[in-house]
């Protein structure tokens, strides 16, 4: 007996529209005993998935070069110049940039199982994350009357 979720089948199987295996029958062309239909069901990739993990990595980025920054400072090591707003504008703004793209391009084509709020509070936080944290830390230097304390 067949499994309902299909799990066990290989990554090549062609399935029918409706998800039943054609590698049982005599040949692809013929229809499909379960809704008749003839056609294959096809992958389309999605943007809401592209635009997701390039968010996501957009943030990873924007956390560990934060904590580097964070870091470098507690320690009393001065950053090269290079390293202190250059690898936030060229790499974490750019692909926060592009999820937005991405987002809206899913929203556009109306792709199911689309999670729009979510990539673009993702791709939000990995353009405004840096920027809010280097305000807030500087409110707490100047609170702190220019000490570091914590």
């Amino acid at each position: 007996m067949q499994n309902a979720n299909n799990s066990d089948l290989p990554l090549d199987e062609m399935l029918c529209v409706c998800g039943y295996p054609k590698s049982g029958l005599h040949s692809m062309e013929s229809p499909c005993p379960e809704c008749g239909s003839i056609e294959l069901a096809t992958y389309a990739s999605s943007f809401s998935y592209y635009g997701w993990n390039v968010a996501l990595l957009g943030v990873g980025m924007t956390v560990v070069h934060g904590l580097f920054l964070w870091i470098s400072l507690d320690v009393g090591f001065q950053p090269p110049e290079i390293l202190l707003a250059p690898p936030w504008v060229f790499v974490s703004m750019p692909l926060g940039v592009l999820s937005l793209l991405y987002a809206v391009i899913s929203k556009v084509r109306r792709e199911p199982k689309r999670k729009w709020r979510r990539n673009v509070g993702m791709a939000l936080l990995s353009v405004m994350l840096l920027p809010v944290a280097g305000f807030v830390a500087l409110l707490l230097y100047v609170a702190g009357g220019g000490l570091w304390t914590v």
